[in-house]
């Protein structure tokens, strides 16, 4: 564990437990057995500071920074334990799909790219034209219903005094904001995971564990809480009806497992070949809530997705061409930033 991390509520350090782990290892060992054996957690390992961190946009929004949380080293010992025993029974038993590349072991972004970008190569030699579909969601890991969470993970498997101990670790969870050295009132949490825990990225992949089953006509790509639906074809009309008709699914899936789409940041972009004459330039996808589709979409007034000429994924910025020129200015622009601080540094 890292050293350099800030302590909890308790105000322990990971370095100080270190200098006596030969002492405590053996209490620890026994604590952690108890945990799951009774299906008990302390309340006072479940108290988090939040500390906000800026992400982008107007420093005044609260809504542009992510609330990360700090808690007690010995919380976070304990979740690394279990974890590890969780996330070994996962993959040993192949229960996770194999569409989600985050927070699993030998998985990454890269892997997510790679078959997302080779995927995408085999459609513009089929000379055939792809809609993209980028689907984001409204702070994914913070509104997670706790009843549709435990649902999940029993659904994954874990039941039992495992089961048993996740309902308890989830009630009572309290948490106080920290900026430098002013701290808010203590408030209880009835939503989502710990932000910064190790818990919180695994219970999220458990808990959209299924939503590859509602897509029935796209190449879906998960990492974590970043969705991209894709689907080529020579008929822009059944490429619209497809993709429509798999988004359409998504939007009910999230809202029967508590997740909420943002319409107005989910982008859709097609991708064609230079060389492809029968080039389209419009694209349309209608972002309909969960409430039009009750009504089977009768006087729907829901808005159209954005259409994008380029677009951030993973880290990588795709075009409508797809031919990395965008990307590789991208990389350009940042190098020569740091090429100019290393000028002025060179001595």
């Amino acid at each position: 564990m890292n050293c350099n991390k800030s302590p909890g509520s308790d105000g322990i350090r990971v370095q100080v437990l270190k200098l006596i782990k030969d002492k405590i290892c053996s209490v620890i060992s026994h604590f952690v057995n108890l945990c799951v054996s009774k299906g008990v957690y302390p309340d006072e390992l479940k108290k988090a500071i939040i500390r906000p961190i800026y992400k982008q946009g107007q420093h005044s929004e609260y809504t542009n920074y992510r609330p990360i949380a700090i808690l007690n080293t010995l919380n976070k010992i304990t979740e690394k334990l279990i974890m590890g025993q969780i996330t070994s029974f996962l993959e040993n038993n192949n229960i996770l799909s194999d569409i989600q590349h985050g927070f699993r072991p030998n998985r990454s972004t890269d892997t997510a790219l790679s078959q997302f970008t080779d995927d995408i190569n085999k459609m513009l030699n089929e000379q055939k034209v792809i809609i993209a579909l980028f689907i984001d969601y409204k702070k994914a890991f913070d509104t997670l219903d706790h009843v549709g969470l435990l649902r999940a993970m029993n659904e994954c498997g874990i039941r039992g005094p495992m089961s048993i101990f996740f309902q308890n670790y989830l009630q009572n969870r309290t948490l106080k904001v920290k900026v430098r050295t002013v701290e808010s009132k203590e408030g209880y949490i009835k939503y989502g995971v710990p932000t910064g825990s190790v818990f919180g990225p695994l219970g999220y992949i458990m808990h959209v564990n299924s939503m590859a089953n509602v897509v029935n006509n796209c190449n879906i790509y998960m990492y974590a809480d970043d969705t991209c639906l894709l689907y080529g074809g020579k008929d822009m009309k059944v490429i619209s009806k497809a993709i429509q008709d798999d988004f359409d699914n998504i939007v009910r899936w999230a809202h029967d497992n508590g997740l909420i789409i943002n319409i107005n940041k989910t982008k859709c972009m097609l991708i064609s070949s230079p060389y492809n004459k029968n080039k389209t330039q419009n694209v349309i996808i209608t972002g309909h809530s969960y409430d039009c589709l009750h009504k089977n979409k009768i006087d729907c007034t829901c808005n159209k997705l954005e259409q994008v000429t380029s677009y951030k994924y993973l880290g990588l910025t795709i075009d409508r061409s797809f031919s990395w020129n965008t990307h590789v200015e991208t990389v350009c622009n940042k190098l020569r930033s740091i090429l100019g601080k290393f000028y002025n540094i060179r001595h």
